[in-house]
């Protein structure tokens, strides 16, 4: 994929609280999606509605180049049912439009954002803010801006790579999956 100032990279950051970002390198258009409300108003026990409702979100927007989304932790019980299904859902969704996706773990972007591999949200966040040029209050949609310029950063070394230079900024000891296609 040729990366240029046009191509539109969407970072996520998947969890009840969905933090989004739709970036061309220089606009960031973001925010965070509640689908625990979703879940909440339909006074459910399964989490179905919000897997609807993330494609819906998906959907209605334009189709981006790219999809970049934080890996999911597995903690156990809900956390990890949810954040397993809103993948699925970001997989299928990139799988029916022909769109490139892949993932990255948290340390990876912490130590690419800040230079601390354990960088806390406050850091992130003034990462985020310096991004999109204005102040980032939620760590989801903090998280998702950082996801985004993440993504355009491995694409670019991806590119400069099959011109045989290396100029994507993405560190050496970045996390050996990172950047790799999700099967």
């Amino acid at each position: 994929m040729l990366i240029t100032e046009e191509n539109q990279v969407l970072g996520l950051d998947l969890a009840k609280l969905t933090g989004y970002c739709v970036s061309d390198g220089t606009h960031f258009e973001s925010g965070v999606w509640d689908f625990g409300k979703i879940r909440d108003a339909m006074k459910e026990r399964h989490n179905g509605h919000m897997f609807d409702a993330l494609y819906d979100k998906l959907n209605n927007m334009d189709f981006p180049d790219a999809i970049v989304y934080e890996r999911a932790h597995h903690r156990g019980g809900a956390a990890t049912r949810i954040a397993l299904g809103l993948v699925s859902v970001t997989l299928m969704y990139a799988a029916r439009h022909d769109i490139r996706v892949f993932d990255v773990h948290t340390a990876t972007l912490k130590k690419w954002a800040t230079g601390d591999y354990r960088a806390g949200k406050l850091a992130m966040m003034a990462f985020a803010s310096e991004k999109a040029g204005r102040e980032i209050t939620s760590d989801d949609e903090g998280d998702a801006i950082c996801v985004s310029a993440y993504g355009r950063s491995v694409l670019k070394e991806e590119e400069d790579e099959e011109a045989g230079t290396n100029k994507g900024g993405v560190s050496e000891d970045a996390d050996e999956g990172a950047g790799s296609d999700t099967p």
